[in-house]
């Protein structure tokens, strides 16, 4: 008993140390048989992976997770990608594609723009999105997919002449002019008109800015590129013009037709001419030379004290009525001329004589805002007012002190045509004239400007007679045969026309610069 189970404890200890070894060998070999199973498996699948991707290749159907622009086009053949573009995707897009300029809108379709939508390229690149290089490469392409969908672009075409030519009509709708700002005046009543900004539209900048928006097909709206300009006169300009600083008018006789035409003329000129502080104005330089070719027609005016026919007679009353409206504004005057005789349209001393080259009247805005000269000829009366701020208003006098009449003097020659005893007048004789105009302007109460402007002389026309000095028988010598009349008559007086009484100063405007008389200078009409 005792032998056989030290035996028996013998192989039981002989098989307890075989117990590990074979547990060991299971386990390596089970390893063995997993891992051949895992490559075959592996191998499998890869082998299936090429072949499905050999099949996918060769199939023409896109891969999944493909889409042009925002279209899942995953297995879809080209030609059915192609109608899913154009029935799906492209009704998704903009009727119409809107330009943006200053102020407004233009709305274009794409055929008018140039644009075409290059759709057969798109689904080609879906189709060969997995089917490029070898195989390898087109099945890293399918496994990558699955981590990274690929969005295709759709590429824009456009035609470079249809698209110019579509700017250049939208150019015609977005160019214009700048427009000044405007001041409508009821009365007294003063209302702003804003101005408009003038618009170029830069052809070749806004054809690059349509290619660059529309390389987008879902592209809504693009900006124009225009370069505006602002307007001369603006709405802020005309802020301040509030109230009328100075007003003057002076009558015109509407029957005088060539006269009356040539204030119209000169009257356009002038109006709704804004002059902003510290700027001088210049009437000749407003109104331009009075030449035919702008339709001035001639009509009597003053040389040297004679009245003659000359190019554009009649401005001279547009200045002068120009010249008190300033006065009475408060104004600055830089230069002016009194005719050679006095006018009867202003008080003498009131008047103010222009001549191209030779004579002007020129002022300055010596306010602090800007102001507006508003000029009118009405159905008898010539009309000049500036418009300013309510804080340049002024009280304005205009007194004329020293007004003296200058006898005329009588200058006889001796005439051997007439026979003694015979007088013929050969020019008639007229007073002159010297007067000294002051101004004084008041603002609340207080003197803000007390000055001279100025004296005036207007010289004397001296009266020419012809005084007869053939003795009365040379006078039948020399009849030869004529009859004698009876009784001569004596030659009728010369009676100069009674002088018109001047009108009424009316109160002007402070802000003149006094400027020396000119004696005998030319005077308008």
């Amino acid at each position: 008993m005792s032998a056989r189970s030290e035996l028996g404890d013998t192989d039981a200890i002989a098989a307890a140390d075989a117990g590990p070894a074979e547990t060991a060998g299971r386990v390596r070999k089970a390893l063995v048989i997993a891992a051949a199973g895992l490559a075959t498996i592996l191998v499998v699948g890869f082998v299936a992976l090429l072949i499905a991707t050999r099949v996918f290749v060769t199939g023409g159907r896109i891969a999944p997770s493909v889409a042009v622009a925002s279209l899942d086009l995953a297995g879809m053949s080209r030609g059915e990608a192609l109608d899913a573009l154009r029935t799906q995707w492209v009704p998704t897009l903009p009727d119409a594609v809107k330009v943006a300029y200053p102020g407004g809108e233009w709305e274009a379709d794409r055929d008018e723009l140039g644009v075409s939508l290059r759709l057969e390229e798109a689904a080609d690149e879906a189709v060969a999105v997995g089917r490029r290089g070898g195989l390898f490469t087109q099945l890293g392409a399918r496994l990558r997919l699955a981590r990274q969908p690929v969005r295709i672009p759709v590429a824009v075409d456009i035609n470079e002449d249809t698209l110019e030519d579509a700017v250049g009509g939208l150019a015609d709708i977005v160019d214009c002019e700048p427009v000044d700002a405007d001041i409508s005046v009821a009365g007294d009543d003063v209302e702003i008109v804003p101005g408009q900004v003038g618009r170029t539209l830069d052809i070749e900048g806004t054809m690059r800015a349509v290619r660059s928006a529309l390389a987008d097909p879902a592209a809504r709206e693009v900006a124009a590129v225009v370069t505006t300009e602002e307007p001369a006169v603006t709405a802020e300009d005309l802020a301040h013009i509030e109230v009328v600083l100075g007003r003057y008018s002076t009558p015109y006789n509407p029957g005088r037709v060539d006269r009356s035409h040539n204030l119209r003329l000169a009257v356009g000129k002038l109006n709704e001419t804004v002059i902003r502080p510290g700027e001088e104005f210049s009437f000749n330089q407003t109104v331009g030379e009075r030449v035919v070719e702008d339709g001035y027609r001639e009509a009597p005016i003053f040389i040297n004290g004679e009245v003659k026919p000359s190019m554009g007679g009649g401005v001279c009353q547009i200045a002068s009525t120009t010249y008190n409206a300033v006065l009475l504004a408060n104004l600055d005057v830089l230069e002016r001329h009194h005719h050679s005789r006095p006018v009867d349209y202003v008080p003498t001393g009131r008047d103010a004589t222009v001549y191209w080259g030779q004579y002007d009247l020129k002022f300055r805005n010596s306010l602090e805002h800007p102001i507006l000269l508003l000029a009118e000829v009405g159905s008898s009366t010539v009309t000049i007012r500036f418009l300013g701020s309510r804080e340049d208003d002024a009280d304005v006098e205009i007194t004329r002190e020293g007004l003296t009449r200058i006898s005329h003097g009588v200058k006889e020659v001796d005439d051997p045509e007439l026979d003694e005893g015979e007088e013929e007048v050969e020019k008639k004789g007229r007073d002159g004239w010297r007067v000294t105009v002051y101004r004084k302007a008041t603002r609340d109460g207080e003197v803000i400007r007390d000055e001279r402007l100025h004296t005036d002389y207007y010289s004397p026309q001296t009266k020419v007679v012809h005084v007869g000095t053939r003795p009365p028988e040379d006078a039948e010598d020399g009849a030869e045969g004529q009859e004698t009349p009876g009784d001569e008559q004596a030659p009728p007086a010369d009676t100069p026309a009674p002088h018109q009484p001047e009108p009424a100063a009316t109160p002007l405007a402070p802000g003149a610069v006094p400027v020396p008389p000119v004696p005998g200078g030319p005077a308008g009409g």
